[in-house]
C-alpha cells in the first residue's frame, strides 16, 4: 500500500474498487479465494468461462457507471493485479508528476494571458514575468526559466 498512498483519493478507491472486481471475475468472490459470500451466478466458474465472466464484469461496471468498460479492458486489469497488486490497478495518469516543461508552458501561458491587449509586449519583455509566476508557484530556482530561442 505504501505507493498507493502517494495517488490521489479518489485514485485509491477506484482501484480498491477494481481489486475487488477482478476477484470476483477470477474466482467468483469479491474478497477473493476463501473468503465468505455467495457467488453470483454470472460469475461462478464452473458454470461459466473465463471469457464470459469478464464480459458479464464489463457490463456490469458500465452499469455502475465505471465509463464505458469493455471485456478488454477486465483482461487487461487481471494480469495489472497479479503482477503488481493494487499498485497496478490505479489509474497511473494521476500518479505522474508534472515535468518543468509543463510548468514552464504553464507559466509562459498565464504571462501571456496576463500581458494580452497591451500594446507594447515582447519576448524580452515577458521573461520577468515568466520568471516571477515560476519562482511563486516553485520556489526559486525550481523550475528554469524557457531560454529565448525555446520561446
Amino acid at each position: 500500500m505504501g505507493a498507493v498512498e502517494t495517488a490521489p483519493a479518489a485514485a485509491r478507491e477506484k482501484a480498491l474498487a477494481w481489486r475487488r472486481h477482478v476477484r470476483k471475475v477470477e474466482c467468483g468472490l469479491a474478497g477473493g479465494p476463501g473468503s465468505e459470500g455467495v457467488i453470483r451466478p454470472q460469475y461462478d466458474p464452473e458454470r461459466h468461462t473465463l471469457a464470459e465472466r469478464e464480459q458479464a464484469k464489463a457490463e456490469e461496471l458500465t452499469a455502475l457507471g465505471f465509463g464505458r468498460v469493455s471485456r478488454t479492458t477486465v483482461q487487461r486489469m487481471r494480469p495489472a493485479y497479479r503482477k503488481q497488486g493494487l499498485w497496478g490497478l490505479l489509474n497511473h495518469r494521476t500518479t505522474r508528476a508534472s515535468s518543468p516543461t509543463g510548468r514552464a508552458i504553464t507559466a509562459v501561458r498565464e504571462a501571456l494571458r496576463r500581458r494580452r491587449g497591451r500594446s507594447k509586449s515582447t519576448i524580452n519583455g515577458l521573461f520577468p514575468l515568466i520568471n516571477q509566476i515560476l519562482e511563486d508557484r516553485h520556489g526559486p530556482g525550481t523550475v528554469p526559466t524557457p531560454s529565448q530561442a525555446t520561446l
